[in-house]
């Protein structure tokens, strides 16, 4: 019995002395721009996107349906943009969506791979100069009124969505 004693005495102070978990970091929430453009028929249009703070690039996660151009690419400055043309002569509507968010499945931590802005034109692994829950990514959904207006108008709205 007193062999008993002593090892639930050992096992409680053993588990009692182990390094608590840490409570995992919830990643930033991401910001979500949503713009409502009025072009006119074959007019382009070029949208700075939100400054990167994260190490992933933008990608369009949504494509556009009726395009002869929309693509994501930088400025001369170096700036993050998306550009869009519509198809020749369309009228109607269309809609993208651009983010920079980390995808699914992404092993950032455990030998993961994706282009970092600073890897060169090969890419690379990034090593762990960066804590991906620290960043802010965004979401961008541009809507776009195509050949019904001959005022081109834009209105947009930004908000921070809560991911679960």
């Amino acid at each position: 019995m007193k062999k008993t004693i002593i090892l639930l005495a050992v096992a409680v102070l053993g588990i009692a002395g182990l390094p608590s978990c840490k409570k995992e970091k919830q990643p930033q929430p991401p910001i979500t721009t949503n713009l409502d453009i009025t072009l006119k028929q074959n007019e382009a249009y070029t949208f700075t996107l939100p400054a990167n703070t994260t190490p992933l690039p933008y990608k369009i996660t949504v494509q556009a349906a009726h395009f002869s151009i929309s693509a994501v690419g930088k400025d001369a400055n170096g700036n993050e943009i998306f550009q869009y043309t519509p198809e020749l002569n369309y009228r109607g509507t269309d809609k993208i969506t651009v983010n920079n968010l980390k995808e699914e499945g992404h092993a950032c931590g455990n030998g993961g791979h994706h282009p970092h802005p600073h890897a060169g034109p090969f890419g690379g692994h990034h090593g762990n100069d960066h804590d991906e829950d620290d960043v802010q990514p965004n979401i961008v959904n541009i809507n776009f009124n195509i050949g019904t207006s001959v005022n081109n108008t834009e209105r947009s709205t930004v908000s921070i969505t809560p991911s679960f």
